[in-house]
């Protein structure tokens, strides 16, 4: 049977009135559950090197039939952008999408805790790209029943998403931008370069094992 048609979305609020998503009925009055998946994953085709990624598995009621959202932060971000911890019932993406009756897989980018730390310089948007397929094909080949798939990126997420959708046509049902920069000029790329820094410099990752090569907000100019 073909696939359907990849469908981007770029308006956030176009996300809950989404064809993709299948009302199983219960979404209303299921308690929200979630649980912790490990996917082993490969930062290219070829790479013999296979390393761990974590993502946090949550949905009211059964998975099956359930349009999975798969979860990617901006850069500076972790999982902690989509379920923020403040008036959650405000604030989190998660509760929200869920109450719509998705399943959400929050998944944290490749080297940030408590997914495995590759060096730094291998780790860029195909290698992240790749992260994303192997998750999406283990979730394939698993017995959750997922109805649909789809990936919802913020900043660098956005850009994962949709590197992830050049590289592997047709593995999800849609893609969904927010904060997506178009396009941008040497004041802003100055402005990202003064407001970060390498995150050895960093106490709080200093100590962090294989952390050469990964880069941090300046602590105070977020």
């Amino acid at each position: 049977m073909p696939r359907p048609p990849l469908v981007m979305i770029t308006v956030v609020a176009a996300l809950f009135a989404a064809t993709a998503c299948t009302d199983t009925g219960d979404a209303a009055v299921s308690p929200l559950a979630c649980e912790t998946r490990m996917f082993d994953v490969q930062l290219t085709r070829d790479a013999t090197e296979t390393y761990n990624v974590f993502g946090e598995l949550c949905a009211r009621g059964a998975l099956e039939g359930r349009t999975l959202q798969v979860l990617l932060s901006g850069a500076g971000y972790g999982p902690v952008y989509w379920d923020f911890p403040y008036e959650p019932e405000n604030y989190s993406y998660v509760r929200r999408a869920t109450d719509a009756g998705y399943a959400t897989l929050n998944l944290p980018r490749i080297g940030i805790t408590p997914s495995d730390r590759p060096p730094g310089e291998e780790v860029d948007i195909d290698a992240n790209a790749d992260v994303v397929h192997d998750v999406i094909a283990a979730l394939r080949a698993g017995d959750d029943g997922f109805g649909g798939y789809l990936t919802v990126g913020h900043s660098v997420g956005s850009v994962t998403a949709l590197a992830h959708a050049v590289r592997f046509p047709g593995e999800t049902d849609g893609i969904i931008f927010t904060g997506f920069a178009h396009a941008t000029n040497q004041m802003n790329i100055g402005m990202l370069a003064q407001g970060s820094f390498a995150a050895s410099m960093d106490p709080k990752f200093a100590d962090l094992p294989g952390i050469d090569g990964y880069i941090v907000s300046k602590p105070g100019l977020r």
